[in-house]
This record gives C-alpha cells, structure tokens and sequence, in this order.
C-alpha cells in the first residue's frame, strides 16, 4: 500500500445495526452506538481488522467478518449520493485510500462492520468438540 503512505485518518465504525439502501442519500449505516478507529496509510486489511475487534472489546470468539464502506457517487439536488462497497483485500483498502483523496469534501469516512462467531483458527487442525 505504498501509495497510501503518509495518509491517515479517523473513520466513524458501525457495528450491530443495519444498512439501509435506497435513502434519499442513497447509502446509509446505522447503528445504535457507533465507536471509531484510526486507519493510517500502511495499514492491512488484517490490522484494520484486528483494530477494529480491538476498539469493539470483542472476545476471542466473535470476529469481524465483513467491512463495508460508504462512498459518495454522484451530486444532486438534494445532496451528495452514497453507495457501498466492500473491503475484502489489502487492494479493496488501498481503493478507500484512493477514494479519500478524490472527495477531500467527505469529513468522515464510515464503515460497516459485520460481527461473526468463531474466532481466528490456529491452523491446520479441526476444533475439538
């Protein structure tokens, strides 16, 4: 992620709630407490991930599954449109990276996370019951 190095920033993290599609806005997170996290230029899907579980006080069994984030795609009448995307690759985070630097208008960068049971596995091995 060399090309995002020297950017950092504070993103606004949704957990527990829901995303709700076709708004007036287009996109929307919600969620009733939302936490934050800070995400610097070299950071990997993997670290963002473990700040994330981190900052959310999860236990070893629950886990962050999916990311999601909010973009804005379009200007209209009303205001700026969102759509979302997902972040499942260092690549997929290098592209928020890129989208922070094309819209310098949008403050707060938001994400969506989605909580899993089964928490990381050790390796090659079944869990025993």
């Amino acid at each position: 992620m060399d090309g995002a190095r020297g950017n950092s920033f504070l993103a606004l993290v949704y957990h527990n709630g829901k995303i709700k599609k076709r708004t007036s806005e287009g996109v929307r997170f919600k969620c009733e407490c939302p936490t934050n996290v800070f995400i610097s230029g070299g950071t990997s899907l993997a670290e963002l991930q473990a700040s994330i579980e981190r900052r959310l006080g999860l236990d070893v069994r629950k886990r962050v599954s999916h990311i999601f984030y909010r973009v804005p795609v379009a200007v209209v009448s009303s205001g700026v449109k969102y759509d979302c995307f997902s972040v499942e690759s260092d690549e997929d985070l290098q592209v928020l990276f890129h989208c922070r630097q094309q819209f310098p208008e949008v403050r707060t960068t938001e994400l969506y996370v989605e909580i899993a049971d089964g928490g990381a596995s050790s390796g090659g091995s079944n869990p025993h019951p």
